[in-house]
């Protein structure tokens, strides 16, 4: 029997302590847990944003997005950050200025718009009334839900 959630669960944390990571597990822990979600041997494929040069607040908080990505690898060693900055920027110079060398540390893999393989999915076929297709990295429509 299929059943589906008629109430979504919005949750408020206190946040104040010393420890990013130990808030971000807290918010988590109301929803069951990062290991409700992702399962080892998972792949898991993150999208921050980095779509222009700028710093947080205009793009992901470097420390909070490598807390997550270590709080993935606890789980699953299959983890990759996926991007596309701005055309005319190149994304992982971008990425690289704002998460410095702590990223690269990590050995995540980087997938750039260099990397992506576009798939068109012709949305009028499909019944869409105003946008009638878009282009989605290949990569994404291949990973198993």
């Amino acid at each position: 029997m299929q059943t589906t959630q008629t109430k979504n669960n919005v949750n408020i944390i206190d946040a104040s302590s010393d420890s990013l990571s130990n808030d971000i597990e807290k918010a988590l822990q109301m929803h069951g847990g990062l290991s409700k979600f992702i399962s080892k041997g998972d792949q898991v494929l993150l999208k921050p944003n980095f779509n222009t040069g700028d710093p947080f607040p205009a793009s992901s908080d470097p420390e909070f997005l490598l807390t997550v990505i270590q709080k993935v690898l606890d789980i699953t060693s299959d983890v990759s950050i996926i991007e596309s900055s701005t055309l005319r920027l190149k994304t992982e110079e971008v990425i690289n200025g704002i998460m410095g060398a702590e990223f690269k540390e990590l050995g995540v893999p980087l997938i750039t718009e260099q990397d992506f393989k576009y798939k068109t999915i012709d949305l009028k076929a499909l019944g869409a009334e105003y946008i009638k297709k878009v282009k989605f990295p290949q990569r994404i429509l291949d990973t198993e839900a």
